[in-house]
């Protein structure tokens, strides 16, 4: 407590006493009056009165000096809390400033054996180039030193995650699915990497451990989400009719916020929804809870298709795959290679093949990358291929041409 408030609380005392004094007087004169003129009885109703509204009176004084005193300390609270929350606020800044210095310089000095050169040495280079090229007709080539995202340490691949989340970007890579033996774009497959600065970009096996390990592997599925729809919306407005699958995992479908917001999304577009397919793995479905299943069957009604992702096992309950919306399976070349390779083996993919495609379940053979494995499946009759031969992951817009001719 200041002088000064102790100051006030003396003056009202005294103002107290005073006006009690007074009150004091003037009931005293009252009552002699009343005694004289009316006798006792009046006098002692009086007396009653006057008492009854002097307690009155003291109470309610009482009250309003208590309020005024609550009031002051919340007042000096708060003001003490604003302080030192601003403290704070300012030690973390300080904290911020201090600790990124330092950890920019650490990052930038463990990075730059693997990083491109930096302006300035691009620059000097630049020069030398020019100053060579005026006095010789011949091309001048130069080495860069490309950095592999592969080398990102763990603090720097987190920060990426982060920055992505929190700038709600991600760079969508497409990769075709495409209809044998035309090889006819059918399908695009949709991947999320994270921007890590000049033009390179981590693919989701390069974070991906990092961000189930941070609980942010949810967070970056929803993102990737809803930039693909993005990308659908876009196809749709320019009438490029195709389907576009999306990786999604069981963490995905717990998120109960995320996915009825989608599910109302979709109900309202249902030209989006049809083109939807959501792939998931084979070990993930097999085990999936109870829950997660209602979700799938409530995508499936809305029109979304689910792939089954990574099949190694050939022994597939049929029912289970009509239940939940099975559309297609996603089986490696290597292993339908195993098929090809004796007259029994073709015999029976072919069954299995029929066998799938009475229930409206078509096949993907997946990771074709050269010709020759092209060539060893084609016994095969596999509705659908995907891998390097036909297209590797690339950005959106490398895929624009091919999108208006197929």
């Amino acid at each position: 407590m200041n002088k000064m408030e102790q100051i006030a609380q003396q003056h009202n005392r005294y103002r107290l006493y005073i006006v009690g004094t007074l009150y004091l007087c003037v009931c005293f004169v009252t009552l002699g009056f009343v005694a004289g003129m009316w006798g006792a009885p009046l006098m002692t109703v009086s007396a009653f009165t006057m008492l009854v509204a002097g307690g009155v009176w003291f109470e309610s004084h009482r009250r309003r000096s208590s309020i005024k005193k609550v009031s002051r300390s919340v007042s000096v609270v708060s003001d003490t809390q604003d302080e030192m929350i601003s403290d704070i606020q300012q030690m973390r800044k300080y904290v911020d400033v201090t600790n990124t210095a330092p950890m920019a310089k650490s990052s930038k000095a463990k990075l730059s054996s693997t990083k491109v050169r930096t302006e300035v040495s691009n620059a000097s280079d630049s020069k030398d180039s020019r100053n060579k090229a005026s006095t010789s007709n011949k091309p001048v080539e130069r080495k860069v030193i490309v950095d592999t995202p592969s080398h990102y340490s763990e603090a720097v691949t987190e920060e990426l995650i982060h920055t992505a989340i929190e700038r709600s970007s991600v760079e969508v890579y497409l990769q075709p699915v495409v209809a044998l033996p035309q090889r006819r774009i059918v399908m695009m497959e949709v991947f999320a990497r994270l921007r890590a600065g000049n033009g390179q970009t981590l693919s989701a096996n390069q974070y991906m451990d990092i961000a189930k390990s941070r609980n942010l592997q949810i967070r970056l599925d929803n993102l990737l989400l809803k930039q693909g729809l993005a990308v659908i919306k876009k196809d749709v407005r320019r009438s490029i009719n195709r389907s576009y699958m999306l990786n999604i995992e069981e963490n995905t479908l717990r998120d109960a916020s995320f996915m009825a917001d989608l599910l109302g999304f979709l109900k309202s577009n249902t030209r989006l929804s049809s083109r939807l397919v959501f792939e998931i793995k084979q070990s993930s479905l097999v085990s999936m809870e109870k829950n997660s299943l209602q979700v799938l069957k409530a995508l499936a009604k809305l029109g979304c298709v689910i792939s089954m992702d990574q099949v190694e096992n050939p022994h597939i309950d049929r029912d289970f795959m009509r239940e939940i919306g099975v559309g297609y399976i996603k089986v490696s070349g290597d292993r339908l290679k195993d098929f090809s390779a004796t007259d029994e083996g073709i015999s029976i993919m072919k069954r299995i093949k029929a066998n799938l495609a009475a229930d409206n379940v078509a096949i993907i053979a997946d990771k074709i990358e050269d010709e020759k494995t092209l060539c060893e499946l084609l016994d095969l009759e596999i509705d659908y291929g995907q891998g390097y031969l036909f297209g590797k992951p690339d950005r959106e817009s490398v895929y624009d041409r091919s999108r208006k001719t197929a």
